[in-house]
C-alpha cells in the first residue's frame, strides 16, 4: 500500500481541527475586541472622568461644610459667653436688692451700694456686647446657613 504523502486521512483531520482552532481562535479574538472597544475603553473613560468630577464635588463640599462647622462653633461660642454674661449680671442684680436692703437697715453705706451699683454697670454693659456679638452671629450663621443650603445641594446632587 502506497500511501502518498499529505493525503492519508490522519493528516487531512488534523490540517481540519488546525484550522478550525484557528477560525475559533480569530472568532474569539474579534469578539474580544468588539468588547474591548464597545464595553471596557467607554467604561473605563466614564470611571476616570466620574472619579474626577465626584473628587471635584467631594474637596468643594468639604469645604462649605468646614465653614458651616466653624460659623456653628462660633455661634455656639458666642451663645455661651453671652449666657454665662447674663447669668453674672443676673447675680449682680441679686447683690444690688441684698445691698439696698443692707443700706436701708444701715448695715452698710451709700459708697458700698455704689460700688455694687457700678461693677453690676460694667458686667451689664460686657452682657449687651455679647448680646450684639451673639445676635450678629446668629444672624451670620443663618445667613450662612441659606446659603450652604443653595449652594451644597447642588453639589450633593452631582453626586
Amino acid at each position: 500500500m502506497n500511501k502518498e504523502p499529505g493525503f492519508d486521512t490522519t493528516a487531512i483531520s488534523v490540517c481540519n481541527i488546525k484550522k478550525a482552532v484557528i477560525d475559533v481562535a480569530t472568532l474569539v479574538d474579534r469578539r474580544a475586541q468588539v468588547i474591548l472597544n464597545d464595553v471596557i475603553e467607554p467604561l473605563e473613560q466614564y470611571q476616570k472622568t466620574h472619579n474626577s468630577s465626584v473628587g471635584k464635588c467631594i474637596t468643594e463640599a468639604r469645604s462649605y461644610w468646614k465653614a458651616h462647622e466653624e460659623d456653628r462653633t462660633r455661634l455656639g461660642e458666642a451663645q455661651m459667653s453671652y449666657y454665662k454674661q447674663m447669668r453674672e449680671a443676673e447675680s449682680c442684680e441679686l447683690r444690688i436688692e441684698k445691698d439696698l436692703l443692707a443700706f436701708e437697715k444701715g448695715e452698710i453705706n451709700q459708697s458700698q451700694v455704689q460700688q455694687t451699683t457700678n461693677a453690676s454697670l460694667n458686667v451689664k454693659y460686657k452682657a449687651e456686647i455679647l448680646s450684639q456679638d451673639y445676635k450678629g452671629q446668629v444672624a451670620a450663621y443663618n445667613a450662612g446657613l441659606a446659603r450652604f443650603m443653595d449652594e451644597y445641594q447642588p453639589i450633593l446632587q452631582q453626586l
